[in-house]
């Protein structure tokens, strides 16, 4: 018997596999020309907005599950209805979790920021370590909708850190 031929949809991804090897092929040997540049920069900026899009969902999602709401100005209200040890438990686990997972995921303990972004820019070809940023990116949301305060989260991170480790 012959071997059966591959469908129509598995050739169709070879091909499209193919041609974006191709393309990635010749973008890092000739380098993106004007309009390609304007296109990358484009489909980058539409995986930026998606990602703040989803990062913010994950903060309502989150707080809907732990307080009951997801909107801050009905916060007080569902929040009464809470027992108080609740209202105390909630952010601590929530700071216990970022700080385990700051601990186990990233090389110093602590979330990253704007600065070890231009850092990785300036000093390592553009790369930032992705382990590290995507943890940082979770523990920014667990901090966030737990109820952590975002100006005191890499502070509380870092203090957290340390009392994993013995204050």
């Amino acid at each position: 018997m012959d071997a059966p031929r591959p469908s129509t949809f598995t050739d169709l991804y070879a091909r499209l596999a193919a041609k974006a090897r191709d393309a990635l092929r010749v973008i890092r040997e000739n380098g993106p020309g004007q309009i390609q540049f304007w296109f990358i920069a484009l489909l980058v900026g539409i995986a930026a907005g998606a990602a703040a899009v989803l990062f913010r969902l994950g903060i309502n999602v989150l707080q809907t599950t732990l307080y009951g709401t997801d909107d801050p100005r009905l916060m007080h209200s569902f929040a009464e209805t809470l027992p108080w040890y609740m209202i105390v438990l909630i952010p601590v686990c929530g700071g216990l979790v970022v700080g385990i997972i700051l601990d186990r995921f990233t090389a110093d303990g602590r979330a990253k920021s704007v600065a070890e972004v231009i850092e990785g820019a300036a000093l390592h070809n553009g790369r930032v370590e992705p382990k590290e940023g995507v943890a940082s990116a979770v523990a920014s949301l667990i901090t966030l909708g737990s109820g952590g305060h975002p100006v005191e989260k890499v502070r509380s991170c870092i203090w957290r850190r340390s009392c994993l480790h013995g204050c």
